[in-house]
């Protein structure tokens, strides 16, 4: 596995270059954090997709970003991941459409192939969704017991 982290703030990359040795176009998941306005703009979000136009790119708003040792407000943090013999699968669903968490989480796990599935990492809306009903909708159809954290 290799990672790269970039940083975005104050209306430029702060942290832009990848190391030398990132295979940035074979990257399968890319992991962005950030403040709302930050992870909702759309000419961001597009340069991400253009720099790893094969990866899965999860985000989620904070209150705060972590980058090596420091917290960070109003920024955006990417951990872009590749995996060397590991396979990602991003799923989601809109929760306008549904606010029961319990139903939501069989939905999400549904959607999963199992299979071949060995963890599941969560990341949930929280104002809306009730955590604890979701995760016990993912484990009502978790038929494998697969590990399901976030």
């Amino acid at each position: 596995m290799k990672t790269a982290q970039l940083q975005y703030g104050s209306g430029k990359w702060i942290i832009g270059d990848l190391p030398e040795d990132f295979p940035a176009e074979k990257a399968q998941l890319v992991l962005v954090f950030g403040s709302g306005e930050l992870v909702t703009k759309e000419t961001i979000f597009s340069s991400i997709e253009a720099r790893f136009p094969k990866a899965d790119i999860v985000s989620c708003s904070t209150s705060g970003e972590i980058l090596h040792k420091e917290v960070y407000d109003d920024t955006l943090v990417v951990t872009a991941i590749y995996f060397e013999k590991a396979t990602t699968q991003a799923v989601s669903v809109d929760i306008s459409q549904s606010v029961d968490s319990y139903e939501t989480g069989k939905t999400l796990m549904g959607m999963l192939n199992q299979d071949q599935l060995v963890s599941v990492f969560v990341i949930s809306e929280g104002s809306f969704i009730n955590g604890s009903e979701l995760v016990a909708g993912f484990n009502s159809v978790n038929t494998n017991n697969i590990p399901v954290t976030g």
